[in-house]
């Protein structure tokens, strides 16, 4: 979908600054009055979409050809606040996912890091140890290293 980057309908404005429905008068478009024997004047409703006191945006209802009563006018009210907060919930839902998306990402680099850090530390551990070996078998005295405790030889050149 492409993102929208004002709104010029001042109907829209309206509903969108008050936070509720408003109507149109009389719509000057000409519309194909025909349908089913229609003859009547058409109007434009806009419904505030909310989620809570969040406004999320708003549905336009152009061009309706029936006359506007007050139970209708509940009708789409309700289902325009569920609508809302479907619309709301799913950005709030997509917002978390983002942040946990984010997070994860983060630490994930962090852990990479780190398995990056050890490997090198480990090498450079080994290369070390073959070093210290090198030394100690190029020596001609014996060299041996033993548990304390239980005199267990642990190396010896």
């Amino acid at each position: 979908p492409e993102k929208i980057e004002s709104i010029d309908d001042p109907l829209v404005l309206e509903a969108l600054s008050l936070k509720k429905q408003v109507e149109s008068g009389e719509l000057q478009e000409t519309y194909d009055l025909t349908i089913k024997g229609f003859a009547g004047s058409t109007r434009a409703w806009v419904f505030p979409l909310l989620a809570g006191e969040d406004l999320i945006g708003a549905l336009k209802l152009d061009g309706i050809f029936i006359d506007y009563t007050e139970e209708i006018k509940n009708e789409l009210q309700v289902i325009t606040n569920y609508i809302g907060l479907a619309m709301g919930n799913q950005i709030a839902s997509e917002s978390k996912i983002r942040k946990a998306y984010d997070t994860l990402k983060i630490e994930s680099q962090k852990l990479e890091n780190e398995i990056l850090e050890r490997r090198n530390t480990e090498k450079a551990l080994r290369k070390s140890e073959e070093r210290f070996l090198n030394v100690l078998d190029g020596i001609d005295a014996t060299i041996y290293v033993a548990d304390m405790d239980s005199f267990e030889i642990l190396f010896m050149n």
